[in-house]
């Protein structure tokens, strides 16, 4: 019986920034990623304004989400 993953669906990638092939196990875990490991922290995605988020937020006064009581 054999332990290790077999990875030869897989397709390798290049990391965007260094250059260097993302391993096949990170490829495995996160397909869509563009970065390898040692550069994942200095290249986060940028996240888009979503309009609806301000609704979602606890407010300003009450960071807990409820309202205090009269």
């Amino acid at each position: 019986m054999n332990d290790q993953e077999d990875y030869s669906h897989i397709t390798t990638k290049n990391c965007t920034a260094c250059n260097n092939p993302i391993p096949l196990e990170r490829l495995a875990y996160i397909p869509n990623t563009n970065y390898c490991v040692n550069c994942t922290d200095t290249h986060t995605p940028t996240k888009t304004h979503d309009p609806n988020e301000l609704c979602a937020k606890a407010s300003q006064s009450c960071q807990n989400g409820f309202a205090p009581k009269d």
